[in-house]
């Protein structure tokens, strides 16, 4: 991640849960419960939750699983998500997603949520993913995509008018909520992301779940 976007997401930090709500109308809370429903971890489940942020998706693992690790790269979001901690599960960490010290086949479940999309090497993180999978983990990828025809007209202009402006009026950061919308433009989504995956040729198999027209999608990618 380039210190530009490091520095971005510690300027939002405070006000991230908030914008989230607001700018997803709540839809991402019901694309992050999906997510845990499909990983279907139980409580010896060993999981790393990568660019967790304020700690939404280790929080919700953290109800069943007794072993739950959140790491991101900007430590003002780790501040928060520790506030919000009443005890030592879930664990959170600095830490950046395309180099971490933990051992290899060290977890059953490896999550990221809207986060691959921010970092510098896409194909080094899944590698690192892979590293760190014990024998037949999964990884589970939740992300934006590009909106499917008719729905994206209207969606194309909300993320282009609306989400720039709601989020520099609640925020005070301009490029953040302009780097949302036209990052989430060019990520290489659906059968371009599972190609990069398949090119990589260690992982099993890759396949994905369309959300909400195309705005999001889930990847759930087998060891």
């Amino acid at each position: 991640m380039s210190e530009k976007i490091k520095n971005m997401f510690a300027e939002i930090a405070s006000k991230y849960d908030l914008l989230n709500d607001v700018l997803s109308f709540g839809m991402h809370r019901l694309w992050k419960k999906k997510l845990i429903k499909l990983s279907s971890p139980i409580s010896e489940s060993r999981i790393l939750d990568l660019a967790t942020g304020t700690g939404d998706i280790a929080f919700l693992y953290s109800k069943i699983s007794n072993n739950v690790i959140g790491v991101d790269l900007t430590p003002e979001m780790i501040e928060v998500a520790k506030k919000r901690s009443n005890s030592h599960n879930p664990k959170f960490m600095v830490g950046d997603a395309l180099k971490l010290d933990f051992e290899d086949n060290s977890f059953d479940i490896i999550s990221i949520s809207f986060g691959i999309r921010n970092v510098d090497d896409i194909r080094q993180s899944l590698r690192e993913m892979y590293r760190m999978l014990d024998k037949n983990g999964r990884i589970y990828i939740l992300e934006f995509g590009q909106a499917l025809p008719p729905f994206s007209y209207i969606y194309n202009f909300y993320s282009k008018f609306i989400i720039p402006f709601i989020g520099n009026l609640l925020s005070g950061s301009a490029f953040a909520y302009t780097y949302l919308p036209e990052s989430s433009a060019k990520f290489p989504a659906a059968e371009e992301f599972t190609d990069i995956v398949n090119e990589l040729r260690v992982f099993k198999r890759v396949s994905y779940i369309r959300l909400f027209f195309g705005v999001s999608y889930i990847y759930i990618i087998q060891k």
